[in-house]
């Protein structure tokens, strides 16, 4: 098969299938989550493709390299104690005999994820494959330049977690069925841990923090009350803060269906949709406090640098090289959001004390969903010794505040830029929009 020519031929499908959804992004975040609930995920939230139309390169531009860094597919949730919580509360009510019909229902529902899940805590579920695989098809229609190339060299760096390895194992495959001459290297370390996902100083000065803060906010934005009257004969039977929590677990354990392909009964029968989206904003305060530029963020500041440094130290060797090349990176969702929210790219720059409008402005279902990918473009031209660069994001165009032509900027600029946003001996450039 004459490879070029298919790639042109799934390309022109691709635009054409890209129009009508160009403008999605034009409404609130409120109201693109309420037009498909599924956004209230979260971070959980399977990666949805979501077609536009990506601006050309200047005239006499050739794309010649890209790096890439891409959280893991979609995945069961880590850890037993996530279905164990809620199923135990449930059980305990049970055994009292204080479950009304509808909380045997939930429990029914809760124990078949439990049991779904068993022993695959944390793991990469089939959807979590197909979305690397997907991805991968993409990539390569997008840039024929390097990925439909004779021998391009695609080197690939993930953590030692499986569901990393798992997740860069799909795209390879992918990649290498559409191009079997490429030439894939593939590394998986504790080293690359330490560069893309090393949050000790977070867990360290953050964490506990950040959960405490958010544990306050859902005490006071979140009203259990009809679910507890739902479930529960005696719906005093747990204490308020219990009440929130268990709240809480359940929107996650919902939350998490679409990345397993849940095939039983929804606990959105159980949650309703206004529930659902009052945890969202809880949950997207959550993630925000550590991950984005928050007033916690001095301290991931540190962990993200070496991630940026990455970048800029790859990119410049894939520009003294005259063949075209890939690196492609496949870690965990708090490693790239704080990379991204670093690098200060559009909305993750968003600064602000008034969590009670942070939903209006800053949504980690866009930034940071299952499978999120930044993919980083490279341009050169032989009548010019200047590089062009462009940013997607989930294969959306993102922008940076930097001078730039159609979102098309210069590396020269990109890297004077990322190297003071990564420089600890300056103060860390802010927009502050507090209350």
């Amino acid at each position: 098969m004459d490879r070029m020519k298919s790639y042109k031929r799934w390309i022109a499908a691709l635009a054409l299938w890209a129009l009508p959804l160009c403008a999605t992004y034009s409404q609130s975040i409120e109201q693109d989550v309420r037009e498909d609930i599924s956004r209230a995920a979260d971070i959980y939230h399977s990666y949805e493709y979501r077609p536009t139309e990506i601006s050309a390169a200047p005239e006499g531009y050739t794309l010649f390299y890209v790096s890439h860094f891409g959280r893991h597919g979609s995945r069961f949730l880590e850890g037993e104690e996530r279905y164990a919580s809620p199923l135990a509360t449930l059980r305990r009510a049970d055994g009292k005999s204080l479950l009304t019909a509808e909380g045997e229902r939930c429990l029914a529902i809760v124990e078949a994820m439990a049991e779904n899940a068993r022993s695959r805590w944390g793991e990469l579920t089939q959807h979590g494959v197909r979305e690397h695989r997907q991805i991968a098809q993409r990539m390569y229609m997008r840039m024929p330049e390097i990925f439909a190339a004779e021998g391009t060299e695609v080197r690939s760096r993930s953590t030692l977690v499986p569901r990393c390895i798992m997740s860069m194992a799909a795209n390879n495959e992918r990649l290498k069925e559409l191009n079997p001459s490429l030439n894939t290297l593939r590394d998986a370390s504790g080293r690359w841990r330490d560069i893309f996902d090393d949050n000790r100083m977070a867990h360290r000065h953050v964490n506990a923090a950040a959960e405490k803060r958010a544990a306050e906010w859902r005490m006071r934005n979140l009203d259990p009350s009809r679910l507890m009257r739902l479930l529960f004969v005696k719906p005093g039977l747990l204490d308020r803060r219990a009440q929130v929590e268990f709240m809480q677990e359940l929107y996650t354990l919902w939350a998490d269906e679409q990345d397993v392909d849940w095939q039983g009964e929804s606990l959105a029968t159980i949650l309703d949709r206004e529930e659902l989206i009052a945890c969202w904003k809880c949950s997207n305060m959550r993630y925000y406090m550590p991950f984005g530029p928050s007033e916690y963020f001095v301290w991931r500041r540190h962990d993200a640098r070496r991630a940026v440094q990455d970048l800029i130290e790859r990119a410049d060797a894939a520009i003294a090289d005259p063949r075209p090349s890939a690196d492609l990176r496949f870690i965990h969702d708090s490693g790239i959001t704080s990379m991204m929210s670093l690098m200060g790219i559009c909305e993750l720059d968003y600064t602000t004390t008034d969590y009670a409008t942070l939903h209006e402005h800053w949504a980690i279902y866009r930034i940071t969903p299952m499978a999120t990918n930044l993919q980083i473009m490279f341009y050169r031209s032989p009548a010019s010794d200047e590089v062009l660069v462009k940013l997607l994001l989930c294969e959306r165009e993102v922008s940076l505040p930097l001078e730039s032509s159609d979102r098309c900027y210069r590396w020269s600029d990109v890297k004077a830029y990322l190297s003071g946003r990564i420089d600890d001996r300056k103060p860390f450039p802010r927009k502050a929009q507090a209350a």
